[in-house]
């Protein structure tokens, strides 16, 4: 649910919701890192999974992954990366950032020193889930982009007149959306807690997507997780039957 601070640490909240009791409560855990509390640039997330905690924090001088375990405190895993260092000593696939402003061009990053400086315009998250032997942790980010005024005041989302894009902001005027996101991935190898060399050429979204392309109108279409495996499902059209396709490798 959040951090707060103090001089020395900030501390991870973490709230339970328990379906027996119909209860919600909240815990403090103390040992989050602060590292550089005054730093000029300071972002920060965290996820909770199989009773560890998953964190990536980045200042203006290093970007660091860590896993701890939930109840103890005690580290599990840390890779820490200096401005000076290749992104490659982290991700374990590309790292495709979207262009600042409405028509920003894609950029692959592999300086540690440039994404940094991109990475602090984001809102940062990261999600984990296993993928056979492997944590597989999806680090990536959200960001603010200033909208198009819609056609109409007083109406809702809808295309720009000038350019043709479709604007998700309640705002006649211009507003602020979370139109730029990415992600990447990072990846432990459980029984060793080490970083691994699988790397995949694509996250699971631009799989599926790529998938999709190749499917004449689909409909109705959705990622699934069935015995371990992703499968894309859709409507096929031309032979009236739900499809599911098999992720391979993901």
């Amino acid at each position: 649910v959040g951090s707060i601070y103090t001089q020395t640490a900030a501390i991870l909240r973490v709230a339970t919701l328990d379906f027996d009791t119909d209860s919600l409560s909240v815990r403090a855990y103390y040992y989050t890192d602060s590292l550089m509390r005054d730093a000029f640039i300071e972002r920060r997330s965290s996820y909770i999974y199989e009773d560890k905690v998953f964190q990536v924090y980045m200042n203006d001088e290093q970007l660091l992954l860590r896993i701890r375990d939930l109840e103890s405190g005690e580290v599990l895993f840390t890779k820490a990366l200096l401005r000076e260092d290749t992104i490659e000593g982290l991700a374990n696939s590309p790292i495709l950032v979207p262009g600042r402003g409405i028509l920003g061009i894609e950029k692959e990053y592999r300086s540690v020193r440039r994404f940094m400086k991109r990475y602090a315009t984001f809102e940062p998250f990261i999600q984990v889930r296993r993928a056979g032997d492997h944590y597989l942790m999806c680090i990536g980010g959200r960001e603010r982009t200033r909208g198009l005024p819609v056609p109409m005041p007083g109406q809702g989302p809808g295309f720009s007149n000038n350019f043709g894009i479709w604007w998700d902001v309640w705002n006649p005027s211009y507003g602020y959306s979370y139109g730029n996101s990415f992600s990447f991935y990072s990846l432990v190898h459980v029984p060793t807690m080490t970083r691994s060399v699988v790397y995949y050429e694509k996250p699971l979204i631009a799989a599926s997507n790529e998938l999709l392309e190749e499917v004449k109108k689909p409909r109705d279409q959705c990622l699934f997780r069935i015995g371990g495996r992703y499968c894309l499902g859709y409507f096929d059209e031309k032979t009236k039957n739900y499809r599911l396709v098999t992720l391979e490798g993901y």
